[in-house]
């Protein structure tokens, strides 16, 4: 179909056409229904609903050192606070149109959270039992739309291995989070304070 057959199909309700030529597809459009981040197909087409799911995804990545203590509560901390302010189930995430990840610079993999970490995120109604460390990857990094470091030398090494991440990067708090590891539970959850804290303000902020 061209902009021609376009214009006549639907016979003035378009406000404005871009004429790029014949698509080249033969296939029909996908028709969308966009509400928040989140896209309804209301007709199947061209772009598949997989692909659409990848386009419209805003991927947010915490990075700390082990993916074992800081990035790993604020991971588990921002899935429970985006899907309360959603209304929906952190399984239910993806289909609103976010993911949320954590990784570490240590290039530790497949570590479970610590048991500072994952009682004081109990406390606050999140479960880490689940969670395995990750490295810091470059793909990692390209997938992100918005990267959350939690010291100044965690962003440095996400700007050190993607330079172009830079408009997209920065720190959780201006004055960075401080390592629990090794500390007592009281340690633990002033940490978890400070990082729920800044997570709210981020979603209010950038996320939502």
């Amino acid at each position: 179909m061209n902009a021609d057959e376009v214009e006549e199909y639907f016979k003035g309700q378009i406000e404005l056409i871009l004429d790029a030529g014949a698509c080249p597809l033969r296939q029909s459009s996908t028709v969308v229904q966009v509400e928040g981040r989140a896209c309804r197909i209301l007709r199947q087409g061209a772009v598949s609903p997989e692909l659409l799911r990848k386009m419209t995804m805003m991927q947010i990545l915490f990075v700390c050192t082990g993916n074992t203590c800081r990035s790993a509560m604020a991971e588990g901390i921002a899935k429970h606070r985006l899907a309360q302010k959603l209304g929906c189930t952190i399984d239910g995430l993806e289909k609103m149109g976010y993911k949320v990840r954590s990784a570490g610079t240590m290039n530790l993999a497949g570590a479970p959270a610590s048991a500072g970490a994952t009682a004081a995120a109990a406390e606050r109604g999140v479960d880490l039992s689940g969670h395995r460390s990750s490295a810091l990857t470059d793909d990692l990094i390209d997938q992100s739309d918005l990267i959350l470091a939690m010291e100044d030398h965690h962003l440095q090494q996400v700007l050190m291995q993607c330079p172009e991440a830079a408009d997209r990067s920065m720190l959780l708090t201006p004055q960075g989070v401080a390592d629990p590891v090794g500390q007592p539970l009281d340690v633990f959850r002033r940490c978890a304070d400070q990082i729920e804290q800044a997570i709210d303000q981020q979603i209010d902020e950038r996320i939502l």
